[in-house]
């Protein structure tokens, strides 16, 4: 996932290959073999991918809600590994997506009142690491 064309076949980019989730996991597992590692399902890859991915939006939750209060970077560094190891190794290829941006900072917020009363306002979302407590 650290390497740009592997992420956007994972997310579907290459629409022409039919390659699927499932079947790039069986190329994967294979893949794994090569390397002498067999305990591996392919439920197991699928399973292992959405989890580093959600700890990586763990992580750019946290970080877009201006670190917790945490003002030393290397405080801040080591948070960010504890919610997601793998998150300075797919920065680069995952920072841009869509599916990794925050749906809502305290940027987008209206804190001085609104022109249109009639829209409700949508409660913040609990983090992935909010909801393991």
């Amino acid at each position: 996932m650290a390497c740009e064309a592997s992420y956007v076949r994972w997310e579907g980019g290459d629409k022409h290959s039919g390659a699927t989730k499932a079947s790039l996991a069986t190329e994967i597992v294979g893949k794994l073999g090569a390397h002498g590692i067999f305990h591996r399902t392919t439920k197991d890859v699928v399973q292992k991918i959405g989890d580093v991915e959600r700890s990586y939006r763990s992580a750019c939750d946290w970080l877009s809600n201006t670190g917790q209060g945490i003002v030393d970077e290397d405080s801040i560094q080591k948070e960010v590994h504890r919610i997601c190891p793998y998150y300075y190794t797919l920065d680069e290829v995952m920072r841009d997506r869509a599916s990794t941006a925050p749906l809502v900072t305290s940027d987008d917020l209206d804190l001085g009142g609104s022109d249109n009363e009639a829209e409700p306002s949508l409660p913040p979302r609990a983090s992935e690491h909010e909801k393991k407590r």
